[in-house]
């Protein structure tokens, strides 16, 4: 079978693409927990962190990487937050 015409899905417990029909991940051995798409990379140690606001129930909290961990803001998307997190560690300033 051509390489570029083989169907992939993603295994929910180690994140390596297997073969659409496998039935066990052929890396960590998991049977039938499955994705169409890789899951999410978390942020490396150190990073910062973002995380879904519980009180609201909208929004994405970001904090700073530093050991204080002070609050950067609310924002509408994850993507939004880490962005501000990035601002943060860069100039010194969440918000552009």
């Amino acid at each position: 079978m051509n390489e570029e015409n083989l169907q992939y899905k993603y295994c929910t417990n180690c994140n390596r693409k297997v073969p659409y029909d496998a039935v066990f991940c052929c890396y960590c051995g998991a049977k039938g927990q499955f994705s169409d798409a890789p899951a999410r990379q978390k942020r490396s140690h150190g990073s910062g962190t973002v995380m879904f606001d519980q009180r609201s129930r909208k929004g994405f909290i970001a904090r700073d990487p530093s050991p204080n961990r002070t609050y950067l803001g609310t924002y509408p998307t994850v993507e939004a937050a880490e962005q501000a997190i990035d601002n943060f560690k860069e100039i010194g300033c969440p918000n552009l």
